[in-house]
């Protein structure tokens, strides 16, 4: 199984690009900020999504994750 060959760089690359992802996320959002939360419940609203409570955590993890890359590029841009 080629996957599993270390020296298959997409798997290296992939796994960088998922590093990098979550130290910009802890470098830049403070997840208690209420403009933060504001902006995931607003963008939560505008994907019709009206239970959140009720959502697959998968589900709900996509949405959440969709929400921070568009408020790092939503600062990025002020």
């Amino acid at each position: 199984m080629q996957w599993l060959n270390p020296e298959n760089t997409r798997v290296a690359n992939v796994a960088c690009r998922i590093i990098l992802m979550f130290e910009r996320y802890r470098r830049n959002i403070d997840p208690e900020d209420k403009v933060f939360l504001d902006f995931v419940i607003n963008y939560l609203k505008r994907n019709n999504v009206s239970d959140p409570d009720s959502m697959p955590y998968s589900e709900l993890y996509v949405h959440i994750r969709n929400a921070i890359r568009e408020f790092l590029e939503t600062r990025n841009e002020a």
